[in-house]
C-alpha cells in the first residue's frame, strides 16, 4: 500500500507547552501562549473550537509532514502485526481507515470480531464489523465497501 497524498488535515494533541516549542508553528514565540491559552480552555470541546485560543499555525509543509509521518508509523505498525503487504489492496486501505483514528492497540481490543475475521482473511465479515462509532457513515460504508470488493474479487 501506498499513502495517497491527503487534502484534509488531522488535528493533534500536543502534551506539554515544551511539545509546542519543538514544532514549526508562526510565529514561534505565540505557540507557547497558544498552548497555555488552551490547556485554560474548557475541555471537551471539539477540536475546532480551540482554534479562537490560537494565534500560532503550522505551515501547510509541516502538516503535510506530519500527516506522511503518521501514516507511514500506522502502516510500519500494521506490517509488524498483520500479514499486510499479503492482503489485497482493497483490504489494507480498509485496515489502514479503521486502525488509523482509534489505534492498532484499541482496534485490537475493542474489536474482537472484527480481528477474527482478519485472521480468517473473511472480508465479508470484515465488511460487517468494521462500522466505528463517531465516524461518519459515509466513511464507514467506503469502509466496508473495500472489504466488500476484496470479497468479490
Amino acid at each position: 500500500m501506498q499513502p495517497r497524498p491527503r487534502h484534509g488535515r488531522r488535528r493533534h494533541l500536543i502534551p506539554t507547552y515544551h511539545d509546542a516549542a519543538l514544532l514549526p508553528f508562526t510565529p514561534i514565540d505565540e505557540a507557547v501562549h497558544d498552548w497555555i491559552r488552551v490547556k485554560a480552555a474548557r475541555v471537551g470541546m471539539r477540536a475546532a473550537a480551540y482554534v479562537k485560543y490560537c494565534k500560532a499555525h503550522l505551515t501547510d509543509a509541516a502538516i503535510d509532514e506530519m500527516l506522511d509521518a503518521d501514516i507511514w508509523t500506522r502502516v510500519k505498525q500494521l506490517r509488524a502485526r498483520y500479514p499486510f503487504d499479503g492482503w489485497p489492496e482493497p483490504v489494507q486501505l480498509a485496515v489502514f481507515d479503521v486502525a488509523y483514528n482509534p489505534g492498532l492497540g484499541r482496534l485490537e481490543r475493542e474489536y474482537p470480531r472484527f480481528q477474527a475475521a482478519l485472521a480468517r482473511r473473511d472480508w465479508l465479515v470484515c465488511a460487517a464489523e468494521c462500522g466505528r462509532l463517531g465516524i461518519s457513515e459515509a466513511r464507514n460504508a467506503r469502509t466496508a465497501a473495500w472489504f466488500r470488493e476484496a470479497a468479490e474479487s
